[in-house]
């Protein structure tokens, strides 16, 4: 049962002149703290405002929080600054990727390590116990030495937003890694998506997925990526995160004396590895207009699935909440109706955003 505390809503305003932005997140009942992270970055040509939505934990969000904005700012600022509009889809990007590449990128080395000198990571070290240890997964105090491994270990989806101003509102490129919704509502109370949905009920993705796994009649199963995963693109957890996404890597293996056992395991949980990666870091992009009266609404898919409905239903119901109030307060009304349509049990984190146009 969570307590009361972990149930406040958390509020957020900002008045910049020409927009504002107000964000509430609330964890589920089920999760001891809520892994959803929101934030925004004011610069001198715009905004950048995303949601993040944790997987087996806070860490991979908060970090992506904290960092990824100002990786995306310093990248995208070059093109801006010489009026390179038609490059900022490619550099945002390259910058997501690169992002994800970096938090990967720690444990590659370690095994790098581990290989190149026949050193096990710990004394008598044995795959089963100490792999979830090594990855970060399990907590040894403040000199945990393997804490940053667990921000690849666990993993977040993203969805951001760049918003370069105009004359008349902004012009906008939307990035979506994994199952986050965004829309616009206009001054007609009008939803347009401008998300992407990265999970294997997408036919898109699962369309996308089977011919780019030819030879493994086994990369759906369940409506799940390998049975395992529901999101194509953007979580990772720890034994995916190595099992489906790595090339071959070795490392010491105490069970096969001087052998060396492969990362990416031939099998895990019963099902069969043929050709990774399976879960991808490239994100969809939408570029697209947020004129003056427009909203900016971001929702993690926590609130779909609170409402029940697919995105297009969701971007509905946003309108509708939209056009009975034309005040400040529209997250959290849309929250109080989430929990209504909930019963009050809420099965994921929902966290919602909401940018204006135009000084409120």
């Amino acid at each position: 049962m969570a307590t009361e505390h972990i149930h406040s809503l958390q509020r957020a305003e900002v008045d910049a002149g020409y927009c504002s932005i107000e964000t509430v997140s609330v964890p589920s009942d089920s999760h001891e703290c809520n892994e959803d992270r929101v934030t925004w970055l004011f610069t001198w040509y715009g905004v950048i405002l995303a949601v993040f939505d944790g997987h087996y934990g806070p860490v991979t969000s908060e970090y992506a929080k904290n960092h990824l904005l100002n990786l995306v700012h310093e990248r995208v600022s070059h093109d801006i600054t010489r009026n390179n509009l038609d490059t900022v889809e490619s550099t945002l990007r390259t910058a997501i990727i690169d992002f994800d590449a970096a938090l990967i990128g720690n444990i590659l080395q370690r095994l790098d390590d581990f290989s190149s000198t026949e050193s096990r990571p710990f004394p008598n070290w044995t795959m089963d116990d100490d792999t979830p240890e090594f990855l970060g997964m399990k907590e040894n105090g403040e000199n945990d030495p393997y804490a940053v491994n667990r921000r690849a270990a666990e993993g977040t989806t993203v969805l951001l937003s760049l918003l370069v101003k105009q004359d008349s509102g902004y012009e906008a490129w939307t990035a979506s890694l994994g199952d986050s919704d965004g829309f616009t509502i206009d001054r007609n109370h009008t939803a347009t998506i401008v998300s992407e949905q990265h999970g294997a009920q997408n036919p898109k993705e699962v369309d996308r997925l089977i011919k780019e796994h030819p030879d493994d009649p086994d990369t759906i199963l369940y409506s799940r990526v390998k049975g395992q995963l529901a999101i194509t693109r953007g979580k990772y957890t720890l034994a995916h995160s190595l099992a489906i996404n790595l090339t071959t890597r070795r490392f010491p293996g105490t069970s096969f004396g001087k052998c060396y056992l492969e990362v990416h395991w031939t099998t895990v949980d019963g099902w069969t590895n043929h050709s990774p990666p399976y879960i991808l870091s490239n994100p969809d992009i939408k570029r697209h207009q947020v004129r003056e009266t427009d909203l900016l609404v971001f929702a993690s898919d926590g609130l779909r699935a609170a409402f029940g409905t697919p995105s297009i239903e969701l971007g509905n119901v946003i309108s509708r909440i939209a056009g009975e109030s034309s005040n400040p307060g529209l997250a959290s009304k849309i929250m109080d109706e989430a929990r209504r349509c909930a019963q009050g049990k809420l099965v994921d984190d929902v966290t919602i955003l909401v940018f204006r146009v135009g000084k409120v």
